[in-house]
């Protein structure tokens, strides 16, 4: 009786643990953000934002391709309901881990701009968020200007001759 009650309870044991188990499966969704600009690679490295390539529009206009750092990464399930967040790193990359499903809802937001997508689980490994070309004084206006309040009582002169050396 004992052997026909263990042949019986270890299969539907391990069947319930699979099947928990599997219901907290997590996936990774992993991809980039970049952005458009005319600026000089030079100039916006200068301020912490990494050079991608060099790309043409309209046939023969250049412009430049940068990492979208910092760009907030939001992951949602079919029901709306955020499985997951983050944050693009210095080289646009982030990496978000989710429970596993079919299909996610993404959304990421760069300063004034957000881009949806629905992604599908085959397609969670390599998610580009092009935020598209922004002008030159849009992306002027994010770079960091440090505060002239620590400077109240220096000589302007002073300061204007140290830069020139």
């Amino acid at each position: 009786m004992r052997k026909i009650l263990l042949s019986i309870l270890c299969p539907v044991i391990l069947f319930a643990f699979s099947v928990s188990t599997s219901a907290f499966e997590m996936t990774t969704i992993s991809g980039s953000a970049q952005f458009k600009s005319s600026l000089l690679s030079k100039y916006m490295k200068k301020h912490g934002y990494s050079y991608i390539e060099e790309v043409l529009y309209d046939g023969h206009k250049k412009t430049n391709i940068f990492a979208a750092k910092d760009a907030e990464v939001i992951i949602q399930n079919k029901y709306g309901t955020v499985v997951g967040s983050g944050k693009a790193d210095d080289d646009g990359s982030f990496s978000v881990s989710v429970p596993r499903d079919n299909n996610y809802h993404i959304f990421v937001r760069f300063h004034d701009r957000e881009i949806e997508g629905l992604v599908s689980y085959a397609e969670v490994k390599n998610y580009t968020a092009d935020f598209g070309h922004f002008d030159t004084e849009t992306v002027e206006g994010w770079l960091y200007m440090p505060p002239l309040t620590y400077c109240y009582t220096c000589d302007i002169r002073q300061l204007e001759m140290s830069e020139s050396m």
